[in-house]
């Protein structure tokens, strides 16, 4: 399964997500930011609520999984939904087997990428891809804290349009060297035009 690649390098400019004080206890942060060639902050947008309205429920049972109960000597298993929409059943531990899954990225591509799209039509808890995908790029900078974990791309526009939605996807490798990917967040952020080489910066960041 290959993944868009993104071309030139675009500008990245680190950004630290707003605070917005009206919500308290866990939450998602989306920003989504776009900077001129000149390196220069044109717009942005900050979406903000309390955990899981920005999470699929495929992420919560992704999470479920790896916490899941003891085992030995036995398969523990969970059914994620693909970006093709197709349920792969994937065995988290066990003997033998097939879908285990893998963390050694030697088999293949596995972590998390971000991805912009076109549509603003309204994000459901059970989607599994974007509606309209525009692009998909790499994580370049993450960091972590006692009470927060922050994932930012960027991608360097070829040509003009508008952020009408974002997500956040993983890549999980089995031990037969097979790639899924699954979309875990779908947000729909306030819509952010941009132009040529414009640089496309979206931040997640969760918030305990």
């Amino acid at each position: 399964m290959s993944k868009i690649s993104i071309g030139a390098k675009p500008t990245v400019r680190v950004l630290r997500p707003r605070r917005i004080d009206v919500i308290s206890g866990p939450k998602v942060i989306c920003e989504v930011a776009i900077i001129g060639p000149d390196g220069k902050l044109k717009s942005s947008s900050l979406t903000e609520k309390p955990l899981p309205d920005l999470i699929l429920h495929q992420f919560l049972t992704f999470l479920s999984s790896l916490i899941g109960t003891r085992t030995t000597g036995s398969t523990f298993s969970t059914t994620l939904i693909d970006i093709n929409g197709s349920p792969q059943t994937l065995n988290y531990r066990g003997l033998g087997g097939t879908n285990i899954l893998m963390i050694d990225n030697t088999a293949g591509y596995v972590g998390g990428t971000i991805g912009i799209g076109a549509d603003p039509t309204a994000a459901l808890r059970t989607d599994h891809e974007l509606t309209s995908k525009t692009a998909e790029f790499e994580i370049s900078n993450e960091a972590s804290t006692e009470s927060t974990i922050i994932k930012q791309g960027a991608w360097l526009a070829t040509g003009s349009g508008t952020v009408y939605e974002t997500g956040y996807y993983i890549y999980l490798t089995d031990n037969t060297g097979t790639t899924w990917q699954f979309l875990l967040f779908h947000d729909i952020p306030t819509p952010q035009a941009y132009v040529l080489n414009d640089s496309v910066q979206v931040t997640y960041t969760i918030q305990l």
